[in-house]
């Protein structure tokens, strides 16, 4: 995917709006696969809570898209959070 920056408080919050797939270092036009994606963002928000910080994230996803969200994104997220606590 491809997205641009719809809207960004530096460490506080961002939102993404997706546009359309790369494939091989390339930005294709959509097609039937990338319509269906069009226009879904993603957004993060980070709140300070003392010493804390916590990260929310919520994703617009087509219902075809939902188990793998569901699966890879707590994985993706572990991540995060190791770099962030490194």
């Amino acid at each position: 995917m491809y997205s641009t920056i719809a809207r960004m408080i530096p460490n506080e919050f961002i939102s993404f709006h997706h546009v359309g797939f790369v494939k091989g270092g390339i930005e294709i036009p959509p097609d039937e696969a990338a319509r269906e994606w069009v226009g879904a963002q993603e957004n993060y928000q980070l709140t300070a809570q003392g010493d804390r910080v916590t990260l929310s994230v919520e994703v617009d996803v087509t219902e075809k898209e939902a188990a793998f969200f569901k699966k890879n994104f707590p994985l993706a997220l572990e991540k995060v959070k190791m770099l962030a606590e490194g």
